[in-house]
């Protein structure tokens, strides 16, 4: 555990934390489902591909730690998913016409 800790800190700017603290101020829950504990600052493009976005705001999504790890990184940390932003729109989508569904099919009893 201590190694990927390590791992996730090496190399990262002296501001990170502070940006990481402001980013979830502004956006305190789940792109994807909407939780509000849990919650992780993920960067849609990869500190590792492109370390100079690291600290801008456009380039960080907030993710609770389930959706950071299926949507976020395709249930594999060592990959990261290229087309997040469309899965999470189609996620969001997918879940208000399931609730929307289910809302219709419960009035119907």
């Amino acid at each position: 555990m201590l190694r990927i800790i390590k791992y996730a800190w090496e190399g990262r700017s002296s501001k990170w934390s502070g940006v990481r603290r402001s980013h979830l101020n502004h956006k305190s829950s789940c792109a994807c489902c909407d939780a509000v504990k849990g919650l992780e600052v993920h960067h849609i493009i990869p500190f590792s591909i492109a370390p100079d976005l690291e600290l801008d705001p456009n380039n960080l999504v907030t993710l609770c730690k389930y959706c950071h790890l299926v949507i976020g990184h395709l249930r594999d940390n060592r990959i990261y998913n290229a087309n997040l932003m469309l899965d999470i729109q189609v996620f969001r989508m997918n879940r208000k016409f399931a609730y929307r569904s289910f809302k219709n099919e419960a009035y119907r009893c």
